[in-house]
């Protein structure tokens, strides 16, 4: 292999909360995570919290035949054991690579997580998390931390606590307005395409304010024309405030959410060649997946369109190569991002950065065999795309 990136830092641009208390877990537990479909099916009421109990993520009623037929037999998961075998040095099998995390996380679940962190260079976490800025479950991370501002509650509970819909704007600018200058969050988090059933339009004050009052008693055009008008409100936002709004993208690996019309990315552009948006800070979670063409295009021809990989890695594993060549080829190198979408189980943020890294290798080396680009500027590449280029979305001095 022409280049090695396993010693170069990894920012990740999107994660959610660990848990690393000391504890043992079972095999249901432990690889969960790694099957969307099956968590998505857990009715909401019986859903786990993700700041008591983060890591419990599959239904106890799925039998252990159907769970070792199905996810233990995912490209993801024989990756994962892969891997792990080699870092703790055991058999190459899920059982026993469960049996090495159980010893060393019973015995401190933090220190293994360190180690986890330390073996990938693992240099800071982008959370997204409902939690206060400031909050002690921030410390479940052992590096710098970064937050995003949850905009989804704010929108839910303001429209009920107010009276006008130009009560609710005045508030909900506050709000953002508070969270980004003051808290410093460093961006927003929202799910315009899953919580609305059309895709994304204008909506002024006037057509907002005329659907509140039937908003507020539950009526689901309405409630979608007073959240569709808060989005476009924010979009002029992150152009005063400079900062960036993380959205999911194509399909989102949670299949309740899902709404054909919404999930190629492309379903942005009357809105972004709307010239009150077209210069509006936007990540593009999960590449568009499997819309992937979609999405470089979009971040191509926008000038603040970021495109992050979060949940196509480490879920794609064995395509995740063809993923990221497929975006490289087209869109800007400057404006892509690794996320990991992981939630639970540190180990998903360590594949993601492992799996990142060694596409990056794959990728950049043909490019250079192709002599499409030098060795130097492959390596500045895969800096950029690793830690360089989130550092200078948020303005972090390296």
């Amino acid at each position: 292999m022409m280049f090695d990136f396993s010693q170069l830092p990894f920012f990740d641009n999107h994660t959610h909360l660990l848990n690393v208390t000391n504890r043992e877990i079972d095999l249901k537990d432990y690889m969960g995570p790694l099957n969307h479909g099956y968590v998505d099916q857990i009715p909401q009421n019986t859903w786990f919290n993700p700041g008591q109990n983060a890591g419990n993520n599959t239904p106890q009623w799925i039998s252990d035949e159907m769970f070792r037929q199905s996810t233990c037999n995912m490209a993801v998961a024989k990756t994962w054991v892969h891997y792990l075998a080699q870092f703790f040095g055991c058999e190459e099998t899920p059982e026993a690579v469960l049996a090495e995390r159980n010893r060393r996380s019973m015995q401190d679940m933090m220190a293994y997580t360190r180690s986890l962190y330390a073996d990938q260079h693992i240099i800071a976490e982008v959370v997204d998390a409902p939690h206060p800025m400031g909050d002690p479950a921030m410390g479940c991370f052992p590096c710098d931390v970064y937050r995003l501002f949850q905009t989804d509650p704010v929108v839910a509970r303001l429209t009920k606590e107010c009276e006008t819909y130009e009560e609710f704007l005045a508030k909900f600018d506050a709000a953002v307005r508070h969270a980004i200058v003051d808290e410093h969050f460093i961006g927003v988090k929202c799910h315009v395409l899953e919580l609305c059933a059309n895709p994304p339009h204008h909506v002024g004050a006037l057509e907002a304010e005329g659907a509140f009052r039937r908003a507020k008693l539950g009526d689901p055009e309405a409630k979608e024309t007073v959240y569709m008008a808060s989005f476009c409100h924010m979009m002029r936002m992150t152009q005063e405030l400079d900062f960036p709004v993380h959205l999911h993208t194509g399909l989102t690996g949670k299949m309740t959410y899902v709404d054909t019309r919404n999930c190629d990315p492309l379903c942005f552009i009357n809105l972004l060649n709307d010239n009150r948006y077209v210069n509006s800070h936007l990540v593009f979670l999960h590449v568009g997946f499997p819309f992937v063409r979609s999405a470089t295009v979009m971040g191509q021809s926008y000038p603040f369109v970021w495109i992050d990989f979060a949940q196509v890695l480490p879920w794609q594993v064995m395509n995740f190569p063809s993923i990221l060549e497929e975006a490289m080829s087209f869109a800007s190198h400057g404006k892509m991002s690794f996320g990991t979408g992981a939630h639970g189980h540190p180990e998903l943020n360590w594949l993601g950065a492992k799996i990142a890294k060694k596409s990056l290798e794959i990728v950049l080396q043909n490019a250079v065999e192709r002599d499409f680009m030098s060795k130097a500027q492959a390596e500045k590449t895969a800096e950029d795309l690793l830690f360089r280029n989130i550092q200078k979305l948020y303005k972090i001095k390296g």
